[in-house]
């Protein structure tokens, strides 16, 4: 399971100086519209100054580098935890992460649909410990501690595969799914396109994912917790462990339509 908490007691750096009716119909999220401005969280300034905030034990667990480098984007995020790497006041997880805020996730509300587009490279080796669990991307609701509403992670499984699991909440109970995406690329860049219908009801949210242009994921889902809104992470956040691993992101992107966030 995809687990995660807001609660950071680690090193925080700030990176720069109405309900909906339970009868209605989810359908899948349309590609088919116009292009609309996008909000860059990228790297090519050479820092992390697009985003709200950097999540470590120690700040050369995240840096800048030119290799491995996507088409189109000569600078990338390296993410690396290793054990000890604690940022909750505990033993129980490690972390290396950038946050975004409500803000600049784009405010997430009941019935808006948001589109998400990155890139990641995952090096040989790129696993889930035993017994353990391991997140790339959060988008966390906006609560001070628990579960995100959606997450993408690895699996325990052998070959490893990418995971996603989504939950959200309603007025009466949660509501919660998870599924394998398919078999992790390694040593090369994997594309991610994410599109989000926002709801806390399972019958109105929304969840696509596409890996490399292939969709692999199109579900009705409860995508937001019952009156909170969301934000976006990515990274690693994972169970304690004694690896040492790393993961690079590329900018991302983030708009109303999936033609706006095309990588």
């Amino acid at each position: 399971m995809l687990v995660s908490s807001a609660l950071v007691v680690g090193l925080v750096v700030p990176a720069a100086a109405a309900a909906v009716s339970a009868a209605a119909a989810s359908a899948p999220l349309s590609a088919a519209v116009a292009a609309a401005p996008t909000t860059l969280l990228d790297y090519q300034s050479g820092n992390f100054s697009q985003w709200s905030e950097q999540q470590f034990a120690r700040p050369a667990q995240q840096a800048i580098v030119t290799t491995p480098a996507h088409a189109g984007y000569p600078r990338t995020a390296r993410f690396t935890v290793a054990p000890g790497n604690y940022t909750n006041g505990g033993t129980s997880a490690e972390r290396s992460e950038v946050m975004a805020s409500v803000a600049k996730t784009g405010n997430p509300t009941e019935g808006q649909t948001q589109w998400f587009s990155w890139s990641s490279f995952f090096p040989t080796g790129s696993h889930v410990s035993t017994g353990g669990w391991l997140i790339f991307t959060q988008w966390h609701q906006s609560g001070s501690s628990g579960m995100p509403n959606i997450a993408l992670g690895l699996s325990k499984t052998t070959p490893v595969q990418v995971l996603a699991g989504v939950r959200g909440q309603n007025p009466n109970s949660p509501w919660s799914t998870e599924k394998m995406l398919g078999a992790l690329p390694t040593n090369s860049w994997v594309d991610f396109t994410v599109g989000i219908k926002w709801s806390s009801n399972p019958g109105v949210g929304h969840f696509t994912v596409k890996m490399n242009g292939v969709q692999v994921m199109d579900v009705p889902a409860a995508t937001l917790y019952t009156g909170m809104s969301a934000y976006l992470k990515q990274g690693i956040y994972r169970m304690s462990s004694p690896e040492t691993q790393t993961i690079y992101d590329t900018a991302t992107r983030i708009g109303a339509t999936e033609a706006s966030v095309h990588l």
